[in-house]
């Protein structure tokens, strides 16, 4: 009948199309696009950061769809997937990849990188042998602890650079998340930034006591690891939508020396936009 079968894997946010493989196509990346800017400057979802630095350290070609807020939900449904099984409002999110090779759909950032990891084994590593417990304690004390702090200090700069059309979208799933209004999310008057900036600063030491364990500037030594991306993706984040002179990016880019301006630099290989 020439219709597309699908065979839904038991991985969580994945789904199969049972369709002969096309081995020459570029993986694609599901993403959020900036509003305004340059198109250097359309990147600046952290979860979509993490899974584009691992497509680009394993040197796999991709191509991004971009989308809007709104189109998230419709698109990655549309394309078979599963929800996420959460309290989250947000069943469907980026990063999403289709992988022609394997006729695969994946969403989330952890899900991706097992894949990548599981169906391109002869590429660089993100999961180098008896290093999987470490990471995951890491990405759990360490990434996952910024991702509040940083966001709720740079929550009206995030409004500002989302679409026109996403921008009621982002303040109704924002309030539903944090159960409060919009306004009450982010930290008001000088102290509250001050308390969030302190946040963040001892989430930067656990992470450099870490990193201090080891041989070289990554969490895997002289070479990054997958945690290395979900770390670098919170620093990258808040630079594209705090920019340099924002509270929360300067303290991270004075912090420690410098140390972490560093170890952005360190990424700059990884960053490029397809």
């Amino acid at each position: 009948t020439g219709e597309l079968k699908t065979v839904r894997s038991s991985a969580k946010g994945r789904k199969r199309d049972a369709a002969r493989p096309n081995m020459s196509q570029p993986i694609i990346l599901y993403d959020i696009a900036m509003a305004g800017g340059t198109p250097a400057d359309k990147a600046w979802s952290p979860n979509s950061l993490k899974t584009r630095l691992a497509l680009n350290f394993k040197g796999l070609a991709h191509k991004t769809q971009w989308l809007n807020f709104i189109d998230v939900a419709p698109t990655l449904s549309g394309l078979g997937l599963a929800p996420h099984v959460t309290n989250d409002p947000r069943k469907w999110t980026v990063p999403a990849i289709y992988d022609p090779k394997t006729q695969t759909t994946i969403m989330g950032s952890q899900e991706i990188a097992t894949y990548l990891e599981e169906q391109y084994p002869e590429q660089p590593s993100l999961f180098p042998p008896r290093t999987r417990a470490l990471q995951a304690a890491f990405y759990d004390e360490v990434s996952e602890s910024l991702i509040v702090p940083i966001f709720t200090s740079l929550l009206y700069r995030h409004l500002e650079k989302c679409a026109t059309r996403d921008k009621e979208y982002f303040r109704s799933s924002r309030e539903a998340i944090f159960g409060c209004s919009f306004e009450d999310i982010a930290p008001k008057g000088e102290d509250a930034l001050k308390t969030r900036l302190a946040e963040i600063e001892v989430v930067l030491g656990k992470a450099a006591r870490w990193i201090d364990m080891g041989p070289g500037i990554f969490v895997g030594g002289e070479g990054p690891l997958n945690a290395d991306f979900n770390l670098v993706a919170m620093f990258l984040w808040a630079k594209m939508v705090g920019g340099d002179e924002h509270p929360v990016t300067r303290d991270i880019l004075r912090a420690d020396g410098g140390r972490w301006v560093r170890y952005i630099e360190a990424f700059d290989a990884w960053t490029a936009l397809h």
